[in-house]
């Protein structure tokens, strides 16, 4: 995992025989609390707690110790409607078309308000804990994350300037017609949430019924020849645009940049991590798989390894080949351990991996 490290062991080394004419990829797995993978365990945290550049892609997993929910695993929100909204099916919080269905988007808004409320109360976990103490001690590159409930950087603000919201964040609220955000306090935004559904934007409301264009006026021409400078004209009033938080539905698409940098620019500066960690996803979104396969790269060209965390074993076979290998245990337990491994690590023996 150092510069000093052996070369990233082939692709090949994974393989399974073939089965016809598909060739299947094994991931060496781990798991926490099996008697006869205990030694191998804490040798593997040992040395990824002595790495200086690391970075992190997170997914739901990392916050359902926190009481908030995933998407796609059994008890998740895509496989269910949403308590407390039996009209709201899970996939459809992100379903752009909720948002052209007057019914669909007063259920919609007040999921959204509940969801803000509940990440506005809950506590970060160990996992997210462990994420900013790498920050805290300056080996984290960068921390990629799906969530949307903002808990990393609101629990840790610090992380801002490392932290990159895939998805975006359900705190983060703009007008959906005039693309300001509001400036009323944000608790009294989400009891407007719970009780209406919506939120109308004040700033596009402030515009009234009658509007005046002094940009268009010089071009236009009154009858009579008088000029529409200095008058005020009847338009077809707009009617105020609505708040909504700033997340990305599956419909959309955007430019994903942080501190000015885009994506090819990140992906660039992490090229000099030794080791990139998979936190709590199912890797079942094409942006995300592609994410990954892209930093796997880069990290292997680098010599550095690839681990992948979670309880459940990754399904996507087609992903294992970017792996070297799976941690199979709870976030929060594996964060705790890697915290004390951490802390366990001497500056001496950072100074010769190094």
């Amino acid at each position: 995992m150092s510069s000093k490290s052996s070369k990233h062991p082939p692709v090949a080394a994974y393989q399974s025989k073939d089965q016809g004419k598909q060739r299947r990829f094994i991931i060496p797995t781990i798991s926490y609390d099996q008697v006869k993978d205990m030694e191998a365990y804490r040798r593997v945290q040992r040395a990824c707690g002595a790495v200086s550049h690391v970075v992190v892609v997170s997914s739901a997993g990392i916050s359902t110790n926190a009481g908030i929910p995933d998407f796609r695993s059994a008890d998740g929100l895509y496989n269910k409607a949403l308590p407390g909204f039996s009209e709201l099916l899970g996939p459809e919080m992100f379903d752009a078309r909720v948002l052209q269905d007057r019914e669909k988007l007063l259920h919609y808004g007040r999921a959204m308000g509940a969801l803000r409320v509940a990440s506005k109360r809950t506590s970060p976990t160990a996992c997210h804990n462990y994420i900013a103490k790498l920050h805290e001690h300056g080996r984290l590159l960068h921390c990629y994350t799906q969530n949307v409930d903002g808990l990393q950087t609101s629990s840790h603000p610090q992380l801002a300037g490392r932290v990159l919201e895939l998805h975006g964040n359900i705190h983060h609220i703009q007008c959906n017609r005039c693309g300001q955000p509001p400036d009323e306090n944000p608790d009294v935004i989400d009891q407007l949430f719970l009780k209406d559904g919506y939120v109308k934007c004040k700033k596009c409301g402030k515009r009234g019924d009658t509007y005046f264009l002094p940009s268009l006026s010089s071009l236009l021409t009154l009858p009579g020849g008088k000029s529409g400078a200095g008058s005020k004209w009847n338009l077809r009033p707009l009617p105020p645009g609505l708040l909504l938080p700033k997340v990305l539905h599956n419909e959309g698409s955007w430019e994903i940049e942080l501190d000015g940098k885009f994506m090819d620019e990140l992906e660039q500066t992490d090229s000099i991590a030794s080791l990139l960690y998979i936190l709590g996803t199912s890797i079942r979104t094409d942006g995300a798989a592609k994410l990954i396969r892209a930093l796997a790269k880069r990290v292997h060209n680098n010599n550095g390894i690839v681990v992948y965390v979670d309880r459940q074993i990754l399904k996507d076979r087609k992903l294992a080949s970017y792996f070297d290998l799976q941690i199979e245990s709870d976030l929060d337990v594996w964060a705790k351990d890697a915290c004390q491994s951490f802390n366990n690590v001497s500056v001496a023996f950072l100074e010769i991996v190094q």
